[in-house]
């Protein structure tokens, strides 16, 4: 679909991205997986309080080049779980690539994800109704349990 242009160049989210003087642009800390560390306390072995909810705030970069394809077309984006279901709206703008084949253009999308539960999710890129590339971000939440006697059970003595 794509052998003509727009290219990819890059696809990726980090925390930031810096621009210099000179239009040059630096992606720090480039992200593929968030690991949020808790601590819950349960009586005995028994279940765990409901998982907070976990909002980062990634930016988003994409790198094109025009290539042969065409000048103007939509791009959008959308975050879906690992099974295909939507997570939040979607992003989406109308870009055009003017020039020559190596004239390209970059987005920098400050966003917003909000996640009830860990797993693998995907950041899909479309231009016009076409699947253009896949970001994964994998949520990871690691549970440190401390467990407190019941009241009705009796302490054991530490040796």
């Amino acid at each position: 679909m794509f052998q003509d242009g727009p290219h990819l160049l890059a696809a990726l989210l980090c925390e930031a991205v810096l621009e210099e003087k000179d239009g040059k642009k630096s992606a720090i800390r480039i992200m593929d997986r968030v690991t949020l560390m808790l601590s819950a306390t349960t009586q005995g072995d028994g279940p765990l309080p409901a998982l907070p909810h976990l909002t980062i705030t990634p930016t988003l970069l994409l790198r094109l080049k025009k290539g042969k394809g065409p000048d103007r077309f939509t791009l959008r984006i959308e975050l879906v779980s690992e099974g295909g279901i939507q997570k939040g709206p979607s992003h989406s703008q109308t870009v055009m690539l003017e020039g020559g084949p190596d004239r390209g253009y970059d987005l920098v999308l400050s966003m917003r994800l909000e996640f009830d539960q860990e797993g693998l999710y995907w950041i899909n890129v479309y231009l016009d109704q076409y699947l253009l590339t896949r970001v994964p971000l994998r949520i990871v939440f690691l549970i440190q349990r401390t467990m407190v006697p019941t009241p009705d059970e009796p302490k054991r003595p530490i040796h």
